[in-house]
């Protein structure tokens, strides 16, 4: 059975084992890394939004077109960013999962809208999986988090 660790306290090795043989989840806040790396989100996010004053319900005013280039350009400026990927290694580091046997993908932005305003492309909403059914490899830890506030009608 799939156990949700909140704060989880776990030692990494632990919390890789867990997650990979049982599929465990671990809910860890507060890092200082995972904190840089939300305000550099939302930086990149209102750059490219020219400060709109909620980014979160521009697709209520946007063009379907223009949203989606608004959404690719932040989506390239983020994954092939020097700094995304310093301040994954240092969330990495801070967790004890940086070493020579550990490598990690580019980080990258997904954007999900609401009411099927994007049902391909840029926001896809995929349905429940897991990536080893797509040839994710099964060491493999995924790090979710949320740029914004979420409620629980704004989440997975």
């Amino acid at each position: 059975m799939v156990k949700i660790f909140n704060n989880s306290t776990h030692q990494i090795r632990d919390i890789y084992q867990n997650c990979i043989l049982n599929g465990d989840i671990h809910i860890i806040k507060n890092t200082n890394s995972l904190t840089s790396m939300i305000n550099y989100s939302k930086n990149i996010i209102n750059k490219h939004f020219h400060d709109f004053q909620d980014v979160q319900k521009a697709q209520e005013k946007i063009d379907l077109k223009d949203y989606v280039e608004i959404i690719m350009k932040i989506k390239n400026d983020f994954t092939n960013s020097i700094e995304t990927n310093q301040m994954m290694a240092s969330l990495l580091k801070q967790l004890n999962l940086q070493n020579e046997d550990i490598f990690f993908d580019k980080p990258k932005i997904r954007v999900v809208t609401y009411n099927k305003y994007l049902e391909s492309g840029a926001g896809y909403i995929f349905k429940p999986h897991r990536d080893s059914w797509y040839a994710g490899p099964k060491s493999q830890l995924n790090f979710w988090f949320p740029i914004f506030d979420i409620d629980i009608n704004s989440t997975f």
